[in-house]
């Protein structure tokens, strides 16, 4: 049998039965640019009632930052080798 693998823009999610209230409901992963990021989501309920979700992708790389400019190119000192 073959490993599952993602599409891109794709991914899946599962029931997670946290420690504590405040874990999240579903944990995952979403696939997007190539990359495989963890992904968690939290059920929430607003102050009127009604119920919203929050999401969060986590980088698998969590010293990475996102790339403040894409419209200019890369200079030589931007490069770290």
């Amino acid at each position: 049998m073959a490993a599952f693998e993602l599409n891109e823009l794709e991914g899946s999610l599962f029931k997670h039965e946290g420690a504590s209230e405040n874990a999240p409901v579903l944990k995952g992963e979403i696939k997007v640019g190539g990359i495989i990021y963890e992904t968690s989501i939290w059920k929430n309920i607003s102050k009127a009632g009604n119920t919203w979700f929050k999401a969060k992708l986590t980088h698998p790389d969590n010293a990475w930052v996102a790339p403040q400019n894409l419209d200019e190119p890369l200079k030589e000192d931007d490069i770290p080798w």
